[in-house]
Order: structure tokens, then sequence, then C-alpha cells
């Protein structure tokens, strides 16, 4: 428990040691939007690790947690959008960024425990898978964030990229923490004025991996290129609506019901409207946003549905849209689609929300009371207050957030029905298979991987990040979330409402987009793959840093069971 006591004095006596982890807060900065310079990657982390030579572990730890708090503060400021909504953000973001840098200091705090006991090639070694082990970690559960982890950093680089197919990002992120360790090595036998030969090996097989896998980048890209120009065509339309949240929000929460039905209408107009301005025959996807339509029974309201149906058959199209998806509680704890079934009961059921992605195909004639896909993974203290739950009345009377309810994990692909081309087109129309998501779905690997796995050939992401403008909130998130292609080489396309809307290819490339905040439609072809091959990510999943997280954790055990029984001897 000593560790977690802050030694004040030797931290203030450190000065130049909290000068570079901020120099390298600086760096790695610079290396996320809107700067995005990734070659900075394979150096921002030297000043930091440097900084932890010749310390203690305790003070490791906290030099450690100094960095991560000031590098995830730096990041997460565009939280402070927020506040408009809800003052007290400001209050939560130094929060959630202490919590965060609890990780890296971890992670340094290890290494340096490591360093003092290992060899420096096992040390370097175990190092790196520590600090990626922890990576993975942080990114699981409900409040698991995948965010800024250190191969993002390097995600520029469209070669390099390409490694996350064989490992997850764990992988990239393994080789641009190597690369970072073997230069803090080189800077500190510089000081020194020694030559260290294990030193010189290590960096430069830290150097040929990257090497490597840039060579084997290039190849993937070739291949996945080619593999696309033979594919599917789907013509598609992206329309970015472009209400600014303020509008968006009162029409679901103004006081009075007359005034968010005005709302919701003109929203309404203003959707189908875009629509219209499409022409028939030209197009086989048309995809609107996350919350395009803020009717409170959406899935009930047969004169909007009868638009969308109309507008899918006329178009010769598929029309995908985000909506909330009411269903009612029965007294028994079941759910119900069913709005008339609650009606003709004496006593109204309790009503629960699924965010729903709702599929508008060409001849379709049914009222869709069910979404096609139910959002799976839900925001934290946005949709859903994890674990925060158990206390009772704490979600209602304090924290007021609403809660939404999760979809079921293994939902299939959606399909659609594409007209292909040349001879394929005058004879049958072909079947693709979509892999949805809305929001920041996007940012996990492991529901697109699932949906690789279940045969999906085209990611789709339903998107309203109007809660961020005008900051780069938005901008971060597509940054991260466009990394799902390149893992399953399987392309993506974004639709959101005020940005970013755009086409991501297979390579995790960005072949089309629109500027952010503009009312627009991104018309574009994407080529789906027709036999698609799953990666070892989509198989395996995050494999490199799961088996990092252990193999670093059995190592520390080893370690610490033969430190006591050392001491037992003596």
């Amino acid at each position: 428990m000593r560790l977690l006591v802050p030694p004040w004095r030797e931290l203030a006596e450190r000065r130049v040691s909290l000068g570079l982890c901020g120099l390298s807060v600086l760096l790695a900065r610079l290396c996320h939007p809107p700067v995005d310079f990734w070659p900075l990657a394979f150096v921002a982390l030297v000043p930091w690790l440097y900084a932890l030579r010749g310390t203690t572990v305790r003070v490791a730890f906290w030099l450690s947690w100094c960095f991560g708090f000031l590098y995830f503060l730096s990041l997460y400021l565009w939280l402070g959008s927020l506040s408009r909504f809800n003052p007290a953000i400001w209050l939560g973001i130094p929060l959630v960024c202490l919590f965060q840098g609890f990780y890296p200091a971890l992670g340094g705090a290890g290494m340096v425990w490591l360093g003092r006991r290992l060899p420096p090639t096992a040390a370097f070694v175990l190092s790196g898978l520590w600090w990626i082990g922890w990576e993975w970690f942080r990114s699981r559960g409900a409040l698991g964030g995948p965010y800024a982890l250190t191969g993002h950093m390097a995600r520029g680089s469209i070669p390099l990229l390409q490694t996350i197919s064989l490992g997850g990002v764990g992988l990239l992120s393994l080789l641009v923490f190597f690369v970072n360790l073997s230069l803090m090595e080189i800077a500190a036998a510089v000081s020194k004025k020694v030559f260290d030969p294990g030193t010189a090996v290590r960096a430069g097989v830290s150097v040929a991996l990257v090497a490597a896998a840039f060579a084997f980048g290039l190849r993937v890209v070739a291949e996945t290129e080619k593999t696309a120009r033979q594919g599917i065509p789907v013509r598609l339309a992206l329309l970015q609506t472009n209400v600014d949240q303020e509008t968006k929000f009162l029409s679901y929460s103004a006081q009075t019901w007359d005034e968010m039905r005005a709302l919701q209408n003109d929203l309404t107009v203003d959707a189908l409207r875009m629509i219209d301005t499409l022409e028939p025959g030209t197009l086989d996807l048309i995809v609107l946003p996350e919350s395009a339509f803020t009717q409170y029974q959406f899935d009930h309201d047969e004169q909007l549905q009868q638009e969308l149906r109309e507008r899918a058959t006329d178009l010769g199209a598929t029309i995908v849209v985000g909506a909330n998806d009411l269903v009612f509680v029965r007294p028994d704890g079941t759910f119900s689609e069913n709005y008339w079934e609650a009606e003709r009961t004496d006593t109204w059921y309790e009503t629960e929300m699924y965010g729903g992605f709702y599929v508008f195909r060409p001849g379709d004639e049914e009222l869709k009371v069910r979404a096609d896909y139910h959002k799976i993974h839900l925001m934290p203290f946005g949709e859903t207050v994890p674990y925060f739950d158990l206390i009772p009345g704490l979600v209602e009377h304090i924290v007021q957030i609403g809660s939404f309810l999760a979809g079921d994990e293994d939902q299939a692909p959606v399909w659609i029905d594409v007209a292909g081309t040349g001879d394929e087109r005058a004879t049958e129309r072909l079947r693709v298979r979509l892999g949805p998501s809305i929001c920041f779905e996007d940012m996990f690997h492991y529901l697109h991987a699932r949906q690789a796995r279940r045969g999906a050939t085209l990611f789709v992401n339903i998107t309203n990040n109007a809660w961020f403008d005008p900051s780069d909130g938005s901008l971060m998130h597509f940054e991260y979330a466009a990394l799902r292609a390149a893992e399953a080489r399987i392309p993506m396309v974004f639709g959101t409402n005020t940005g970013v809307t755009a086409v991501v290819e297979a390579t995790g490339r960005v072949s089309e987009r629109l500027p952010r905040r503009e009312q627009a439609t991104l018309l574009a072809t994407v080529n789906v793959p027709r036999e698609p091959q799953l990666t070892p990510a989509s198989r395996l999943g995050n494999w490199v840093g799961k088996a990092a997280f252990f193999l670093s954790l059995a190592a520390f055990a080893s370690i610490g069971l033969r430190e006591r029984r050392a001491r037992r001897r003596e």
C-alpha cells in the first residue's frame, strides 16, 4: 500500500524527470487529431521512459501516473463540449483522467521492478508485454475504453497499420513500444558514454521488426486492393443531416409534447427531403445517421415507416436509419414489441429502449416493430451507468442518466441485395451482408470480429457525434474506429449526423469523406469482397494484448515466488 502514497519530496526533487514526462505528453498528443503526425509515435515515449531510469518502483509509479494523467487530459478535454448539457462534466474529466492514469502508472512501476530483477534483454521483452497487456486490460469490460492505445499513434502509416490484421492493435502497439524503449536505452548509453552490445542488438531487432512489418503491410495493401477491384460494387449515399445537438436534444426532451412533435416533424421532413434529391436506379444503399428520427415510437409510426418503404422501393435501394426501438415490460418481466398489447391492458406497461438500426428494403410492406439490429455495447455514463446502478436510487435521482437495454451479442449480419456489375446486373441482384454498429461500438474490435466470422462483407456504422461539436471529439472517434476495416480487411462506411461521414477501404485508407458540420450527401461506390477471408485478428481477436497480459502476470508471479523462496532460505 505504500506504493499508493505519493513521495512528494522525491517528486519535487525530480523536476527534470517531470519535465521529461511533460515532453512525452506533448509528443504523444501530436500523434493524434487534429495534427496526426504519426512518425512521432516512435520517439514520443522516449523522454518518459528516460525519466524512469534510476528511480525506485514507487517514484516510477507516480512519475508514470503524472504522465498518464496529463496525456489523457490532453486527449479528453473535448468532453468539455458536453458541459452545455451538464456543467458537472468539468468535474468528471479530471476524475476520468486520474483513473486512466493508473494504467500507465502500473506500467512504469512494473518496468522498473523488472529492470531491477532480470537481465536486460528479458526485462526489455517483459516490459513491452507488461505495457501492452495493461492496455488490453483497460479496453475491456463495461467501463473499458480502447482510446489512445500506443498503436493508435502510428495508425497514419497504412503499411504499418496492416499488422493489426494479424494480432489486433496490440501487435502494432508492441512494435511501437519496443522502438521507443530501445531508443531510450541508446540515449542512456550515450549519456553514460558507454557502448553496450546488448543495447545495439535490441535496437537493431526492434527496427528490423518494424521494417518487416512495413514490408508485410505493402504486400497486404497490394493484395487487398487487387481483391477489392474484383469485388462486388455497392453504390451508396451517406446522408449527413447536420442537425445541431441542442435542436435534436429538444426534439425528445422539450417540456411540452407540442414542441417536441414540431421539432420531430421538422427533422423528419428535412431528412426525407435529402432522400428525395437522390436519383432512382443509381444506388444500392442509403445510410442515415443514428437518431435520424427522434420520434418516441418510431417502431410503431406507420406513416413515417410507410414514407421510408415507398422511397426505398421508388429508388430501388435499401435505406438504413437509426432510431430508438421501444419495448414494453410485461408484469412478469418479459418484453413485448406490441404497442397495442400494452394499450389494451388496464395498467400501462413500463417501457425500455434499445438503440436501433433499421433496414428498409425495396418491396418491404410490413411495419417494423423491431429494429434489425440492437446496439450491444452501450456508452458508459451516457446510455448506461455500469456497476453504479447497484446502488439503489443513485442513477435515477443523482446521476440522472437514461439507461438503454443492451442487444444480444449473437446478432447476425444484416443482408441487402445489390445490383452487381456487368452480366450480374442484367440477371439477378447479389446479396451483401452488413455488419452494423451504432455510435462508439465501432471502437470495439470484438463486435466486428464476430460479424466478420458470421459472414459480414461491409461494416456500416451510424453515429450522432453532434454531442461533441465543435470540438475534435468526433474526429478522434473516427480516426480510432476506422481501424476496424484494416483489422478485418473489410471496408467500412460511416453515416453520421455532423461528421465524420466517410468511406474507409479494407486497408484502412479513407477514400471519401465529407467536411464536418455541413449538410451534404456523400455519393460513392465501395467494393466489398466476394469471398472474404478471415484475418487472424478476426479469428482470434486481440490475441497479442491478451497473451501479453497473462504472460507478464505469470512472469511477475514467478519472479515474486522465486524471491520469496530465496528469502526463506536465507
